[in-house]
């Protein structure tokens, strides 16, 4: 294996670690046994922001999908720490554990809710729910409001549990995979992105409401008609207004010449200077949202000031720096919480070599790698491994030279 040796550890090893700053922790989350630690935030509110703020659903809505979208494969440690697609019995009960989840769900189904969950609160929790020969044979994806976790003094983490309606189900740790992002204020649960971005979600959820409520109660016209007169009778301002309407309502009327009689005036209304400024703020607000969230404009619809080359970095930036680094979390998750219990060997990666704005970066780095083959630093198959290729070729061990070069002794 190299320099550095990776000790494999059984399941049994790994629910033995401990850690000595676990008794440090527990009695700061003092909780009972039934239920677990309290979450330090509320997340059934962050569920209803999802649905009431449309640009925080469309950039958690769109990180889920695409990351729903690539394929995930198991591979094996070799002898050398390379890895090598695994095609064996035991990796392909792995790979179906995690294409057909469970009876009613696929894996796509379950990296959009695990992204999603992310997003929202920062956590996402898989139950493992296990066959008669106490084999992982169904994933389920748990609401994150649900789930409460149980520290331990030796152990760091007991189990889990999982309420609905004050009813309690217990889960071990060997039966829960929680994927989570960083909190820095908390050792159990993570943060998600739509905490740091809750003060603009704050504006924008004032801003919607202020705008429903003005159209609602004090909506006004795009125009008015002024006139010298003191006193207009009520019959004489609605034949103005039929007047006005048949003449130039609707859109096939619209740029028709109008002619005012002396006495009345046309003026235009629009929006104050103080309303102008609500506008351009709102419009701050989205950009702080998707900034957070890691969404370009062109991934959320907004095609203002967009080309085809700024269209093309923006979601190549999507994928490298949103997109990539969820996947490589979740399964880097996996690799540590789940794939362990078929084989301490087996490992998962998602596959992104069908991602056409992220085959530039390939296409670079395949090239550099020919580079070094043909200036004699690697062989053709440490290549392959380096490219992801499976497979070797005979005689690809051997470090090729140019054919018109031979050493001094043999001329």
């Amino acid at each position: 294996m190299g320099k550095y040796q990776v000790q494999a550890l059984s399941w049994q090893e790994f629910e033995q670690k401990v850690t000595r700053t676990a008794p440090l922790l527990v009695p700061e989350y003092s909780t009972s046994e039934d239920e677990g630690r309290p979450r330090p935030e509320s997340y059934e509110d962050y569920a209803r922001v999802y649905g009431d703020i449309a640009w925080v659903y469309r950039c958690v809505a769109r990180i889920a999908q695409t990351c729903a979208s690539v394929p995930l494969a198991a591979y094996r440690r070799g002898s050398g720490g390379e890895a090598r697609r695994a095609d064996d019995a035991v990796a392909a009960e792995l790979g179906g554990l995690l294409e057909f989840v469970n009876e009613f769900e696929t894996l796509p189904d379950l990296i959009e809710q695990t992204a999603t969950y992310l997003n929202l609160t920062g956590n996402a929790f898989w139950g493992i729910e296990r066959d008669a020969h106490d084999r992982p044979a169904e994933l389920w994806c748990l609401r994150p409001d649900r789930v409460r976790i149980k520290p331990d003094r030796k152990r760091y983490i007991a189990g889990y549990v999982y309420e609905v309606g004050g009813r309690h189900v217990g889960y071990e740790t060997r039966d829960m995979v929680h994927i989570k992002y960083l909190s820095p204020a908390d050792d159990y649960y993570g943060m998600g992105p739509l905490r740091a971005a809750m003060h603009a979600i704050v504006l924008e959820y004032y801003g919607t409401t202020y705008n429903r409520a003005m159209l609602r109660h004090h909506g006004m016209p795009a125009a008015v008609l002024k006139t010298k007169e003191q006193f207009v009778p009520r019959e004489e301002q609605e034949r103005i207004r039929r007047d006005w309407q048949r003449l130039h309502g609707g859109p096939q009327k619209a740029g028709k010449i109008a002619i005012l009689t002396s006495d009345l005036e046309l003026k235009s209304v629009g929006l104050s200077p103080d309303e102008l400024q609500w506008v351009q703020t709102r419009k701050m607000t989205r950009e702080e949202i998707a900034a957070v969230f890691g969404v370009p404009p062109i991934m959320m619809g907004l095609y203002e000031g967009v080309n085809y080359a700024t269209a093309q970095q923006q979601e190549k930036m999507f994928w490298s720096a949103t997109v990539k680094p969820t996947l490589e979390k979740i399964a880097a998750t996996i690799n540590e919480r789940l794939a362990p219990q078929f084989d301490p060997g087996l490992r998962v990666r998602f596959d992104l070599s069908g991602v056409e704005p992220l085959q530039g970066d390939k296409q670079k780095e395949t090239e550099r790698i020919l580079k070094l083959v043909q200036q004699r630093v690697v062989t053709p198959n440490e290549a392959r491994r380096l490219l992801r290729i499976d497979g070797e070729v005979p005689g690809g061990d051997v470090v090729l030279a140019p054919s018109g070069l031979v050493s001094i002794s043999q001329t």
